[in-house]
């Protein structure tokens, strides 16, 4: 059992993690650039991300843990896992918005972004999290404020909003999918799936969509699972990906190469000029050349607009043009 207050002094003096004062004596703590683009990972700066603590040290609100994609570290290697995963996994539907932490500080509720809280001068997310999710769940605030205040926990939402569009399309809907309640320790604590589905259903708010649960006599199938979606093009789902959690409560990621995909044509349309080449380093290379196939068309089509006086900045916008051509 780590001592909280050492552990998150430790984390404020950390090279790696940055803290940002706010209003209300509240600090985030979140890990820095540097820390993400060199991989400088440790017990700390997995912790700094959506980590929120008042001026005596301690966490007013949180988030998970760090986690990764399916072969991003040594931990989320094929092979790794396959030593390692404690079975059952259950698969969840990877959500396309922003993050949100809802907790209660000083009698009232507390929105906040994976670095800003709702009164914060640079929390324009915070307040869009806040604006959707009072709009929407008027009628369990109170209930929702006293479950938070009695257990000493964070709410994490997955924010979907029109005025923050990714890559997958919400048909211009804003939705707060409700993905765990944990408890605001140094250690993630969380509830279980039917406590969390439970408190979902009372407060009348979308919980995070089980996808499957794979059990230890269909490791195999699931592993094949697994490295069928790393080539998988065109893929069956067009969503972002899923996030898999083992009985440990270990979890990690993987992205469909449709999200890939059209995350790639957005970086490319923001580009000064439209690159003849795409950037293909995120795809495996037995699958590259149809991704330049689909660019090339994709490419032609963005040309043919801007002769036109068209203009593309947003891919779901892009997506649905093209897909609805004649």
């Amino acid at each position: 059992m780590k001592n909280e207050l050492s552990f998150i002094q430790q984390m404020k003096e950390s090279t790696l993690i940055k803290e940002r004062k706010m209003p209300e004596s509240i600090s985030s703590l979140n890990f820095t650039r540097d820390a993400f683009y060199q991989g400088e990972w440790n017990e700390m700066s997995v912790k700094a991300r959506g980590m929120f603590i008042n001026n005596d040290g301690n966490i007013v609100a949180r988030s998970y843990d760090k986690f990764f994609n399916l072969g991003e570290v040594e931990e989320t290697s094929i092979e790794s896992l396959r030593k390692n995963l404690v079975f059952p996994i259950h698969v969840y539907q990877k959500e396309n918005g922003f993050l949100g932490i809802l907790s209660v500080y000083n009698g009232e509720l507390l929105y906040c972004s994976k670095s800003q809280t709702h009164k914060s001068e640079q929390g324009d997310f915070a307040r869009l999290f806040k604006a959707i999710f009072e709009e929407k769940y008027t009628k369990t605030l109170k209930e929702i404020k006293e479950y938070i205040i009695s257990n000493g926990v964070s709410m994490v939402f997955e924010v979907i909003s029109p005025e923050d569009r990714h890559i997958i399309d919400y048909d211009d809907k804003s939705k707060c999918y409700l993905l765990d309640v944990i408890k605001n320790k140094i250690e993630v604590e969380k509830i279980s799936l039917i406590e969390l589905q439970k408190i979902a259903n009372k407060f009348g708010l979308p919980c995070k969509h089980l996808y499957g649960k794979c059990d230890e006599v269909n490791r195999e199938v699931f592993f094949s699972a697994l490295e069928k979606h790393i080539t998988e093009y065109p893929c069956i789902w067009q969503g972002e990906g899923w996030v898999y959690e083992d009985a440990r409560g270990f979890q990690f990621k993987q992205k469909t190469n449709f999200y890939k995909f059209w995350k790639m044509i957005r970086s490319c349309i923001r580009k000064e000029n439209l690159p003849l080449e795409p950037p293909l380093k995120v795809f495996p290379e037995e699958m590259r050349d149809r991704i330049r196939e689909d660019y090339k068309i994709i490419r032609e089509y963005l040309l043919m607009n801007k002769e036109n006086g068209v203009f593309y900045d947003d891919v779901v916008l892009l997506r649905r043009d093209f897909q609805s051509r004649k």
